[in-house]
This record gives C-alpha cells, sequence and structure tokens, in this order.
C-alpha cells in the first residue's frame, strides 16, 4: 500500500515526490543517529535502577543488623544518591527524546512549507491545480505517517536488544544434563556413604583454590561436623558435595557411585539439606516443612520438626 501511495505521488508532480523522499530519507539518518547515544543513555538508565532496586532490596533484607550497628543514617544516604543517579540518568534519556521530538517536527515542518510552496508556484505556473495539491497532501501525509511508523518500529526492535543482552547470560545458559547411565542406577540400593577423591573447587579459573585436594569418607550412620573459621570453604565443600557446583578436579562418590553418573536430579532425590541460607516461601511452617506436598503427612512433618 505504501508502495502505490508513493507511486500515485510521483504521477501527480515527481518534484513534490522527491521532496517528501528526501524528507523521510532524514529522518530515517537522524533516527539513526540518535540510536547509538539513546541506546548507551537507557543502557546508563537500566544500570542505575538496578543498582538502586538491589540496595534497597538489600537493606530491607538487612533491616536488623543496620538498626543493630546504627548505620540507617548511611544506608539511607547511599539509598538516595542512587536514586538520584537513576532519576539523572532517566532525564537524560527524555532529554534525548524531547529533542529528537523537536528536531523531528522541524524536519516535516520544513517539509510542509517546502511542498506547499513549490505546489502553489506550480499552481500559480498553471501546472497544477488546488484540487490536485490537495490530494498529493494527502497522500503525502499517509506516506509519512507509515513509512516514519516503519521507521520507529525498526528501532524499537533494536532498543528491545539492549534488554535481551542483560538477559542473555540467563536465557542461553545450558540446562543441567542428566547423564544416560542415571537411568541404570537403583538409588535405593545404594548405601549411604560419602567419599571424597582429591576434591579441588576454585571459583574461577584464576581465583585460588578454595579446596585443596580434599580427601574424605564417611560411612553409613556416621555424624560428621565440618567446623571452621568463616570462609575456610565449609559452605563450598556442601555444594560440591550436593552437586551444586562441580569440582575442578578429584570427584564425589555416594554409594560407591560418581556423582556425576547419578545426575543431580537421583541425588536430589536421597539428600535432604538445609543451607544457611534458605529461605521461608509464603505459607506455614508445616508447609516449608513439607515444601508444600499436597499429599504431606501431617505426623511425619511434626517428626522431623523435632529431629531438626
Amino acid at each position: 500500500m505504501t508502495i502505490i501511495t508513493l507511486a500515485m505521488m510521483f504521477l501527480y508532480s515527481p518534484t513534490l515526490a522527491w521532496v517528501a523522499v528526501a524528507a523521510m530519507l532524514l529522518y530515517g539518518a537522524a533516527r539513526w543517529a540518535w540510536f547509538m547515544p539513546l541506546r548507551h543513555a537507557t543502557e546508563e538508565q537500566i544500570i542505575h535502577a538496578a543498582k538502586q532496586q538491589s540496595h534497597f532490596l538489600e537493606t530491607v533484607r538487612g533491616v536488623k543488623a543496620i538498626k543493630l550497628f546504627q548505620r540507617q543514617e548511611e544506608r539511607r544516604a547511599s539509598w538516595l544518591t542512587l536514586l538520584i543517579d537513576q532519576i539523572n540518568a532517566d532525564l537524560r534519556t527524555q532529554k534525548m527524546l524531547l529533542a529528537f521530538k523537536v528536531a523531528n517536527g522541524v524536519l516535516f515542518g520544513l517539509e510542509n512549507i517546502a511542498i506547499i510552496w513549490l505546489g502553489a508556484r506550480l499552481v500559480i505556473d498553471g501546472q497544477f491545480t488546488v484540487g490536485a495539491l490537495m490530494a498529493f497532501l494527502a497522500y503525502k501525509n499517509q506516506f509519512g505517517t507509515r513509512v516514519s511508523g516503519l521507521i520507529d518500529k525498526f528501532f524499537e526492535l533494536k532498543m528491545l536488544q539492549l534488554q535481551g543482552e542483560r538477559l542473555a547470560d540467563i536465557v542461553q545458559a545450558a540446562p543441567e544434563a542428566e547423564p544416560e547411565e542415571a537411568l541404570e542406577i537403583d538409588t535405593a540400593a545404594l548405601s549411604a556413604t560419602i567419599e571424597l577423591r582429591g576434591v579441588r573447587f576454585r571459583y574461577a579459573e584464576h581465583e585460588p583454590e578454595v579446596l585443596c585436594g580434599l580427601d574424605l569418607t564417611i560411612a553409613e550412620g556416621e555424624s560428621v561436623a565440618i567446623v571452621g573459621p568463616s570462609g575456610c570453604g565449609k559452605t563450598t565443600l556442601i555444594q560440591v558435595m550436593l552437586g551444586i557446583l562441580p569440582p575442578t578436579a578429584g570427584e564425589v562418590l555416594i554409594g560407591g557411585q560418581s556423582i556425576r553418573r547419578l545426575g543431580s536430579g537421583a541425588l536430589r532425590r536421597i539428600a535432604g539439606t538445609v543451607m544457611q541460607d534458605d529461605v521461608l516461601f509464603a505459607g506455614s511452617i508445616a508447609d516449608n516443612i513439607s515444601f508444600f506436598d499436597p499429599n504431606a503427612d501431617p505426623a511425619w512433618i511434626e517428626a522431623c520438626a523435632k529431629m531438626a
């Protein structure tokens, strides 16, 4: 339909049609020139908003510690600083959008003046009629609205890539894969033994090792307490034993079977865990103990609570 409209414009007056086409080309060029600065401003706005919201949520979660150490004013001041940074970033984005809107209005205003002036000259010279000029203006407005809308949608789609890039690390992360041999293992027949053989772990390639060649054997029915100063790797060790963190070297065995061969699903079905940073979900304590099992046994929930 847009092509037909453009053809009608050229049929009425090639000169006036070229003016309209030139205006749309200038609009597209201006939109392209504004895109990268606007993208950077929008990215900065998103980052500042994320920092402000993260700081606010951390403050809410740690409000007891903040009160105990009397750091309310410091946390409030730092949050206000982040909030002001977010508002300033938002204002910069809005200023850029406003400047583009003004430039857009000037461009199309000049286009209308040029077309009406040239059209009036053609009417005075007898090469055009007033009715033809009015018809051309109607086609020109239709053409401009559709093409500018198409250009705007194209750049809005490109702007959405900014949001997609921030989610890419999560969306494109490979899901946990279950080994094929895990289906052949009868977890009920495994003995309740845990063995670590030369387990090593570091959080990144160039980071120091947290676990250095650890060997450990826990027999069935044996209770073991792992103690040590804060930061020595107790939580990391538990997460490696549960398969949450893959060891850099060595292996963890449950009932003589490597947890790599067992698979995360089978391992989690036979292991019960309460981590230090676990949270309560909305619901009763009984709901959380049974993890919202619709067929939970109240007597078993009570027994588990007493054992804990």
